[in-house]
């Protein structure tokens, strides 16, 4: 009877960590617009299905953060980016 009861208290302590603490301070450092993330995953589920829309988030994320370095991609990057004040950086 224990052993269930361990593994639900484990798996809801994680779930805890992941949704309110992990999770909020890796999406707040990458600022990634909500309609960026809607066509990654409308796009990932046209080319790979259920496997795509998951995986495709984190793409647009690597793609954001490797935009941030390259000034030619200035355009690509502001339309990735969810705050528009920093357009005049």
């Amino acid at each position: 009877m224990w052993y269930p009861v361990g593994v639900v208290a484990i798996f809801a302590f994680v779930q805890y960590l992941e949704a309110n603490v992990i999770f909020p301070k890796i999406v707040a450092q990458l600022n990634v617009s909500t309609w960026a993330t809607l066509v990654a995953i409308i796009a990932g589920g046209i080319l790979w299905g259920v496997s795509g829309m998951i995986l495709f988030i984190p793409f647009i994320g690597i793609l954001k953060i490797v935009l941030d370095y390259i000034p030619e991609a200035r355009a690509f990057n502001i339309l990735l980016e969810r705050d528009s004040t920093k357009r005049g950086k």
